[in-house]
Order: C-alpha cells, then sequence, then structure tokens
C-alpha cells in the first residue's frame, strides 16, 4: 500500500478547486501523537482501521466513493472506533445496504456501498475479497484483540498489543518478526534460521522474499564484526558460530534448545509486561 495513501486515511484531506467548494475528507484511522520526533503514531486499534480499509481498497472501490456511506454506518453503530469493532464484522455489511437504501448518500456512494455486499442465503455479507481480509482480524468482546498480517501468507505473523510490546511475531512458537529479519539480514542461512526457531523453511523464505532478500544474498558469510547494537537472537547465534564450525552439526540439538529458551523467555517477558493505552508502533499493511 503506498504510504500517501494510508496518510490520508490518517490526516484526512481537503482538495481546493477553482470552480467548486472544496472537498474534504475526515480522518478515517486513529493516530496519537509520538513521543519523538519519528516515533510510532499508530495505535494498534488504529493498525485495525487500516486493515478494514485495505480490505475495501483490494475491493477495487475507490475510498472516496465510498467514504460517506462509511461515515453514515460508523454514526449507525454508535461507538468509538467502529471500524475496529466486532460489530462493523458481524452487521457491517447490512448496515451498508441499509445506507444504500436510504436518502442520506449521493448515487454514488449507494453504488459503491451495495458493490461491497453481495445477498447470501438471504442476508448481505461482505464479498469475498474484503470477508478474507475481516478473517485475519480477531475480536474479543467489542474490539480488534489480534491482527494477522496480510502481507504475510505462508507464514502466520500475527501482531498483538499484549506479546512482544505489540510487534509481529509468528504465531507457532511466538518468535519475534524483528529477530528472524535480523538474522536474515546478517547472513544466516535460512535453514539454519528455520531450524533454530523450529519454523517451516518456506516460512523463512517468505520473510526474506519480503525483505528482499535473494537467497544468493542472504546466504553470502557475515562479517566478522558486527556494527551497531543488534538483537539478542543474533547475538546468541554470534556467540555459538565458532563452537558450529568446529564441531559440526552434531551441535545442532543443543543449538536449538538453547535459543528456544532464549526466545521463550523474550516472549514471556514482554507479554507479562502491561502495554501502555493505545500503544504504538510501526508496521507494514
Amino acid at each position: 500500500m503506498p504510504a500517501t495513501t494510508f496518510a490520508t486515511w490518517v490526516t484526512g484531506y481537503r482538495r481546493e478547486f477553482p470552480d467548486r467548494p472544496p472537498v474534504v475528507g475526515n480522518p478515517l484511522i486513529t493516530a496519537v501523537r509520538p513521543d519523538a520526533r519519528g516515533g510510532a503514531s499508530i495505535p494498534f486499534i488504529g493498525l485495525a482501521e487500516g486493515m478494514f480499509l485495505s480490505a475495501l481498497r483490494r475491493a477495487g472501490i475507490p475510498l472516496q466513493q465510498i467514504r460517506p456511506a462509511l461515515e453514515v454506518v460508523r454514526t449507525k453503530i454508535g461507538i468509538e472506533h467502529a471500524l475496529a469493532s466486532k460489530r462493523l464484522y458481524v452487521a457491517g455489511a447490512q448496515l451498508l445496504w441499509e445506507v444504500s437504501k436510504e436518502g442520506g448518500v449521493d448515487d454514488e456512494a449507494r453504488s459503491g456501498a451495495r458493490d461491497l455486499i453481495v445477498l447470501r442465503s438471504g442476508q448481505y455479507v461482505f464479498r469475498e475479497v474484503i470477508e478474507r481480509y475481516l478473517r485475519r482480524i480477531e475480536y474479543d468482546e467489542m474490539y480488534a484483540r489480534r491482527v494477522h498480517l496480510p502481507r504475510y501468507e505462508v507464514a502466520d505473523i500475527a501482531a498483538d498489543p499484549e506479546m512482544n510490546f505489540g510487534r509481529p511475531y509468528f504465531t507457532h512458537g511466538g518468535t519475534p518478526l524483528h529477530v528472524v529479519r535480523g538474522m536474515i539480514k546478517a547472513g544466516e542461512s535460512i535453514e539454519e534460521v528455520a531450524a533454530d526457531f523450529d519454523l517451516r523453511v518456506d516460512e523463512v523464505t517468505e520473510v526474506a522474499q519480503r525483505e528482499g532478500f535473494s537467497r544468493r544474498e542472504h546466504e553470502q558469510p557475515a562479517p566478522a564484526t558486527i556494527s551497531g547494537p543488534q538483537h539478542a537472537g543474533q547475538a546468541f547465534r554470534r556467540s555459538r558460530s565458532g563452537t558450529r564450525r568446529r564441531r559440526g552439526d552434531d551441535q545442532r540439538p543443543l543449538r536449538s534448545q538453547a535459543r528456544g529458551i532464549l526466545v521463550r523467555s523474550y516472549t514471556a517477558m514482554t507479554s507479562t509486561m502491561s502495554p501502555k493505552p493505545l500503544k504504538s508502533f510501526s508496521l507494514r499493511v
């Protein structure tokens, strides 16, 4: 998704025209003031709102066309952060149908609303392309609580504000995504990373591909000296690399067991810490 598109959803827009009144679009995604310049400004609830808007974009309906209908739907739902609410998932399609029959929106918005839904078994539901996105969101009684990132299709990678400070992780085993990314970037082979974290090779391969690393690039030997702070997983891996080369593959069970202890300890530590309200972080969706 283009960064400018997401920014428009966050900040809204105002477009001036010489021969007609300006067009104004209100913000659709929740944002907070970052703690520092360049810091993260999108809380988890904003990520869930962005997931829903991304689903509409996948359906090929211009958001400018459907925006008036969405505003009415948010009003009908009647709660804050309606686009991240369970009620939108359960009843949003029916509400869009009701909006399309009312006179509160123009013909273009009415047509756009109907293009997002289909009648199935006597009930209006979202089109399959939208439904696929929404199925990646898990809800509690009212709001989204976990998002499975659509950027990954082979690996199941989720973001949860109560896990890893909201940073994405592999749902199988809880390995933080940034640890795997860092090891691949540092030159570790896909097979070694997969074995150390008990991940499938195709899962790690997908991460490497999404990060723009070809197999040839990320399997080059890593430099002997690491400049700048890295992550715990990489530091641990470096400390054992000499042992691996001297003793061979008979050390793999011990390496994997120790790595598993490291990741489980990291995950347990971060999952027990209470996140700040509306915790913010940066994600590509």
